[in-house]
């Protein structure tokens, strides 16, 4: 899976997440929706699947297993970054509030953060290819 790993310039989206209370009946509304093929993530079990697109993956559905209860249904977008500490630095120099500190991940450095207008979006830098 190229969760966030190149092409993807600094600063761009590269990956969406939708959190959902029922993984199966998203699945199918977004595959007859927009005709995504969506295969279960490897290691993941059922709750986790990615889409794809022209083999393109675009994002991915998981439960709300793990979430606090009362959690909604919710879509977490991911930005390139060059530097995941650099940019929760920068974040909090200009007032955001960091949700989730950097952490890393089979797939890059991440980090949860909310703007000064209260949207919620994660940051990521990839991994470097070996």
């Amino acid at each position: 899976m190229s969760i966030c790993n190149a092409p993807w310039p600094t600063g761009t989206p590269c990956w969406v997440d939708l959190a959902v209370p029922d993984v199966s009946a998203a699945t199918e509304f977004y595959a007859a929706v927009f005709d995504y093929f969506s295969p279960s993530v490897e290691g993941a079990g059922p709750a986790y699947i990615t889409l794809h697109l022209d083999g393109d993956s675009l994002g991915g559905i998981g439960g709300l297993d793990n979430s606090p209860p009362g959690t909604s249904p919710h879509w977490m977008i991911y930005f390139m970054v060059a530097d995941t500490d650099a940019a929760v630095a920068a974040a909090t120099a200009s007032g955001a509030t960091v949700l989730d500190r950097p952490f890393d991940t089979p797939y890059g450095r991440m980090a949860v953060i909310t703007d000064l207008q209260g949207a919620t979006f994660a940051i990521m830098g990839a991994v470097s290819p070996n």
